[in-house]
């Protein structure tokens, strides 16, 4: 019987030891493997995130919608709602590639990212020559320049205008409006008049200099020195602040949003830097989605974001003279005093009274929202959808004639959307490196769960079994003597003959 006793008590200790290491593995393992992640995670040649870094492998787009006035007379001369025609999209393959790399001794690195776009017409609505009825912007850039100057000099550039034949409404090839540009007397001159403008050689064109060009030179930190400054940026062109805005608003903060620290699991926010916006930004976490099978956070942009100064006090230092209603930010102070201005596409989370200027626009969250997916462990961008909006900013000026009956308003001009995608072949890949190692510990742990909790129930039935047994070898064991006998008649004899005693059916009694 002991040596019976002896195996239950291996076999159980056994099992609670396979439990204990299950539950172990089970708890411990995702946060072992979280770690060794992390570790090989900063930025160095050969690391896990550095060919990520180097040439993003997710295939981008630009697609650029425009919009097209379809009333520019009635609007002109009778004050009369813009009417507005989406077209697009024209959609244009991008590759963004780190060029002139140079690390740093305070574990940074310093790099310019080069971004090409080629035009994909099987991807697009129509062709880079199809015709779109647009604002003239640099004719209204001109006025804004001269709103401040004395009435004479807005009387003679009135009449330059007219001499030139400029009208406020153009008609231009999309090609033109987007990276090939047009020849514009206004855009020559406009270096002279204002000294900080780019030269571009009399070409304007919304994106005209930006097809394999950078957008400056950016050092950000490898993540060495602690994972949380993974690929945030240090300096944007050889500083860590601007100079459009006041206070905390000139600060450059986060990354660029291709890699970011590893997600932490109750954080609310993550920080772009972005430099067409000429600021750092918040986004918010919204959900849990599902990329090729990998689990990500999806952070998006609130109202919060484009909110002026009186609905968000934190963006008061972007206000400037203009006093806008949110949603709409005017990006003057950095493009040269130019009146252009940012938003959601179709004015989605601003304000209705941009709505209510216009006709045309219909916002909506699943096309006009700027999301952005990360994998939690890795940083990892899987998912992209930077979506924004350029407007032309008309103001009245009595003193211009062109611009003497116009109706103040924010004019939606064109919307781009950057999207990426995980590729299968990239999820795959990803998986196997961030998702499948888990999956296996979690399946291994389960299996020494299983082994545990099966050997402790076998402890447990055999523990049952022998103390049943026990008990029923006590119930055979009796007080009466071993060979008595009753008789017929209801006593007891036995076989000396000696003590005989009276049975009595109902009760036990001895004589």
């Amino acid at each position: 019987m002991w040596t019976g006793f002896k195996k239950i008590v291996v076999t159980g200790g056994v099992g609670i030891a396979f439990l204990l290491l299950g539950l172990v593995l089970l708890y411990c393992f995702p946060l072992i493997f979280s770690h060794i992640i992390q570790k090989n995670l900063p930025l160095a040649k050969g690391s896990v995130s550095y060919k990520l870094w180097k040439d993003i492998p997710l295939p981008l787009y630009q697609k650029i919608y425009f919009f097209n006035v379809t009333n520019p007379e009635e609007f002109l001369q009778q004050s009369s709602k813009p009417k507005l025609v989406e077209i697009g999209p024209y959609t244009y393959r991008s590759w963004w590639t780190k060029e002139n790399i140079t690390w740093n001794n305070n574990d940074t690195v310093t790099y310019r990212e080069v971004k090409k776009y080629v035009f994909k017409p099987e991807l697009s609505v129509g062709s880079e020559n199809d015709v779109i009825t647009t604002v003239n912007f640099p004719m209204l850039t001109a006025a804004t320049w001269l709103r401040n100057t004395n009435p004479l000099e807005k009387i003679v550039a009135s009449v330059l205008m007219f001499l030139m034949k400029e009208k406020i409404f153009i008609q231009r090839k999309v090609k033109q409006l987007a990276y090939e540009g047009y020849p514009d007397l206004l855009t020559a001159v406009a270096p002279l008049i204002h000294p900080d403008v780019p030269k571009t050689h009399g070409y304007f064109g919304w994106f005209y200099g930006k097809n394999n060009t950078d957008d400056g030179e950016f050092t950000v930190f490898t993540g060495k020195n602690g994972i949380s400054k993974f690929n945030t940026i240090e300096k944007w062109n050889g500083t860590d602040s601007l100079k459009y805005w006041t206070g905390e608003c000139n600060k450059i903060a986060g990354t660029n949003g291709e890699l970011d620290p590893p997600i932490k699991k109750e954080q609310e926010t993550i920080t772009l830097f972005q430099t067409d916006m000429c600021r750092s930004w918040k986004l918010n976490y919204k959900e849990v989605v599902n990329n090729q099978g990998l689990k990500c956070y999806r952070f998006s942009a609130m109202e919060s974001v484009l909110a002026n100064g009186t609905d968000n006090p934190e963006n008061s230092c972007f206000n400037t003279s203009r006093l806008l209603p949110s949603g709409v930010m005017d990006l003057s102070p950095c493009r040269y005093d130019t009146p252009v201005a940012l938003s959601l596409p179709h004015f989605y989370l601003a304000s209705p009274s941009y709505l209510n200027d216009v006709e045309g626009l219909k916002p909506n969250a699943s096309h006009h929202e700027f999301f952005l997916d990360i994998h939690p462990t890795s940083g990892i961008s899987t998912s992209i959808g930077a979506r924004i909006q350029l407007n032309a900013i008309l103001e009245q000026d009595k003193k211009i004639k062109q611009f003497s009956n116009i109706t103040d308003l924010v004019l939606p001009v064109l919307w781009q959307e950057v999207t990426g995608y995980l590729t299968e072949e990239l999820a795959s890949e990803l998986l196997k490196e961030l998702e499948d190692p888990l999956i296996y510990g979690a399946d291994f742990a389960y299996c020494i769960l299983a082994i545990g909790a099966v050997l402790s129930l076998v402890a447990c039935s055999l523990l049952i079994y022998h103390w049943f047994e026990m008990r029923k070898s006590s119930r055979q064991w009796s007080p009466l003597l071993i060979d008595d006998k009753v008789d017929g008649e209801g006593t007891y004899s036995t076989e000396d003959g000696v003590s005989p005693r009276t049975y009595d059916h109902e009760n036990v009694v001895v004589q």
